[in-house]
Formats: structure tokens, sequence, C-alpha cells
């Protein structure tokens, strides 16, 4: 089984599309900051 371990995305979700688009795996592990961005708002996030 592969696992794909990935934290602190920060909102980069082009990065990760992209990225898990050329991995073979089983499973993904986000591990915190998926979301938020340093001058990010509840509302914000909300938002997207």
């Amino acid at each position: 089984m592969r696992t794909v371990i990935i934290s602190d995305l920060h909102n980069r979700v082009d990065w990760i599309e992209s990225t898990l688009s050329i991995l073979d795996f089983d499973k993904v592990v986000f591990l915190g900051d998926y979301f938020d961005d340093f001058d990010d708002t509840v509302a914000g996030c909300q938002e997207r």
C-alpha cells in the first residue's frame, strides 16, 4: 500500500491536484494547514 502524506498545504489546491494526478497511491493523509493561509479569515476560508 502506498500512502501520500501531505502537510502545510495552505490552500495551494493547484499544487496538490497536479501532484496527486501523477502519483500512484492508495491513500492520502493530510496532517493539517489545508485551507488556511497567513492572512486568511474564517469567512474567507468558508467562501472557498
